[in-house]
């Protein structure tokens, strides 16, 4: 080899590592701030809530190149956002009120602004979208306590006009008489209610006006004092039937998971227990007591139920400092009758000194389902890494997200992630108590395959 291919492959060889060492050294600060909701527009551009603190909020765009294209500081707590008629929707909190700002998509900035609701002290507002990120509804539930949200006032439909303007009505459901489970619509636009009731879980479906269309229940084993937390989505595959991934306790006190979907089209209803969270269960790692319904995940022939070890560690002392910890998680995948048939026990670890989002989340494709997560303090080498996980298997993959580097102070937040086409957008995330330092980071999808 000439001395003079040998210096040109010497220089090659610095610049590129000077060119990673410097991608994985330095990532722009994009804001100080979290996203705690996602939105898409395209396949390259999305926006989300940034979190400042819970009362501080604002509308971002984010393309796919990890670049925020306009902020819109609302100095409120947003509720939701949706797609309507070409704009932005953020609905947002003011005093009692319910404020709806129509934003336009390419400069963010505010159109329009107007009250939608106002009453109720203290109210948990849900916006629900269609799958394409549309405004179907969003629902208002007047709550008794502010520091607990299973008793239920009251239950107010809001939906828009034509012109925008907004249609309230009442909703006469039992858990106005139970305790209130999960929310969600169909594919229709039906709105699906989860509550407990007489010792049953009960789904009521309900239209467009808030008239109840039907109701079914299934009986639940449960101990008198309800404990309890649960998720529910729709399956887009299979018309009118939702899925629900429920925790609660049974009369002995143990812990127990079970799963179930209800098919308005057919009436029927199927359901899959797990062993109690006991001394007896087959989960042998640390805190399974702790275990949450985390996700849910379909696909034309598979459920995919995730829960996740997560916790509030609350320290001892004058000055008390709360860890919000994240552990193990469980993927358990069944098919559309719920048998199990394959399940994953990914062991990690990551705890956060601020109330931002920890633990694990993903996409679906076809057969593959991919779950991010920050694993700092477990065994595994410190790291943020992807899990792709084959369904039709239950073998995973574990590889490194991204070329940043890896530091327990700015690990990955999983649930502030944009799933585009070709890439994902990571959020690199720091901070205290409501103080961010947040930076994105652009990851291909060939690099986590």
């Amino acid at each position: 080899m000439t001395s003079l291919k040998k210096l040109f492959l010497a220089c090659t060889l610095i610049f590129s590592c000077s060119n990673l060492f410097a991608q994985s050294e330095q990532l722009k600060i994009a804001g100080k701030w979290h996203i705690r909701e996602v939105l898409y527009l395209n396949d390259s551009q999305g926006f989300g809530i940034a979190e400042y603190t819970p009362t501080k909020n604002s509308i971002i765009s984010i393309n796919n190149q990890a670049g925020v294209l306009w902020e819109n500081r609302f100095e409120e707590h947003i509720y939701g956002f949706s797609k309507f008629n070409g704009n932005i929707l953020a609905f947002y909190k003011k005093s009692d009120e319910v404020h709806m700002a129509s934003l336009d998509v390419q400069s963010g900035k505010t159109i329009s602004d107007k009250i939608i609701y106002e009453g109720d002290k203290h109210k948990i507002v849900t916006v629900q979208n269609d799958m394409d990120g549309n405004f179907e509804n969003l629902l208002a539930r007047a709550i008794t306590n502010p520091y607990s949200s299973v008793e239920t006032k009251g239950l107010k439909l809001i939906t828009l006009a034509a012109d925008g303007n907004p249609i309230v009505k009442d909703v006469p459901t039992v858990a106005l008489e139970g305790a209130f489970v999960s929310s969600c619509k169909t594919k229709d636009g039906h709105i699906m209610l989860a509550s407990i009731a007489n010792n049953a879980l009960i789904i009521e479906q309900f239209t467009k006006e808030a008239v109840l269309k039907n109701k079914l229940e299934k009986p639940l084993n449960l101990r008198k004092k309800l404990h309890y937390k649960g998720i529910m989505q729709t399956d887009a595959f299979a018309g009118n039937t939702v899925v629900v991934s429920l925790k609660y306790e049974n009369p002995d006190k143990d812990d127990v998971f079970s799963y179930f979907t209800f098919n308005f089209d057919t009436k029927k209803i199927l359901s899959s227990d797990e062993a109690p969270l006991n001394k007896e269960s087959s989960y042998k790692f640390k805190n399974r007591e702790s275990l949450e319904p985390e996700g849910i995940y379909i696909t034309n022939d598979k459920i995919v139920m995730v829960k996740e070890v997560n916790y509030l560690h609350q320290s001892a002392g004058p000055n008390v400092i709360f860890r919000y910890i994240s552990e193990a998680a469980v993927v358990s995948i069944y098919d559309k009758k719920l048998k199990l048939l394959n399940e994953v026990v990914l062991e990690k670890e990551n705890e956060v000194f601020s109330n931002s989002p920890v633990g694990i989340a993903g996409r679906v494709t076809i057969d593959k389902l991919q779950l991010i997560s920050a694993d700092y303090g477990n065994k595994n080498p410190d790291g943020d890494y992807c899990y792709t996980i084959d369904l039709n298997t239950g073998k995973y993959v574990r590889k490194k997200l991204g070329v940043a580097k890896d530091h327990s102070t700015q690990p990955v937040s999983s649930h502030s992630t944009f799933w585009f086409k070709n890439e994902c957008i990571v959020s690199r995330l720091s901070g205290n108590y409501n103080m961010y330092t947040n930076r994105l980071e652009k990851v291909d999808y060939t690099t986590l395959n």
